[in-house]
């Protein structure tokens, strides 16, 4: 089954977004097309590495994913560009995201930071390596909500009837 894993991710850390935080980011993809999220699968961390280069994984693409070929639970780091008004400068927030056996995608709320300060990379990944080494035991013990059999942070992972959704 092929999903636009790339936007329930992006939309998952948008939705836990505070209500202003979400407006002002909405008013900037919004004004700014230039603003681009991305997402990363995160396997392993390598400390020794500086920066984003530092989390290891394949990108998420923005196109389709095949489900099937996904390792579940997942780890994956979200990042969000955001712009400040007064000045215009551009920063990054970054999230974890952790993809349950289930489908259903939980929002890490301890694991953020963003790129307003040097070394955003190296304040979160202590925290990604030790969700990486306990994953199975939190794909078994968190239950995030679940509105639902397509709740609004679950991803397909069955096939749906050809007449009920689209294909590319």
């Amino acid at each position: 089954m092929d999903v636009i894993l790339f936007a329930e991710l992006t939309a998952a850390v948008e939705r836990e977004l505070p209500s202003a935080t979400r407006q002002a980011y909405s008013r900037d993809i919004t004004e700014h097309r230039q603003l681009m999220p991305w997402a990363k699968l995160v396997t392993a961390t390598d400390p020794s590495k500086r920066g984003g280069y530092g989390f290891l994984g394949p990108w998420v693409k923005r196109g389709y994913t095949d489900t099937k070929t996904l390792t579940l639970p997942a780890v994956a780091l979200v990042a969000l560009e955001h712009t400040r008004p007064q000045t215009r400068l551009t920063y990054r927030t970054y999230h974890v995201a952790v993809i349950h056996s289930t489908g259903l995608i939980s929002i890490v709320e301890n694991i953020t930071t963003d790129s307003l300060t040097p070394g955003w990379a190296h304040r979160i990944m202590p925290a990604i390596a030790n969700l990486l080494q306990d994953l199975d035991n939190y794909n078994t013990t968190h239950r995030p909500s679940n509105n639902g059999p397509w709740g609004a942070n679950r991803i397909r992972l069955t096939p749906l009837p050809p007449t009920a959704g689209w294909y590319p």
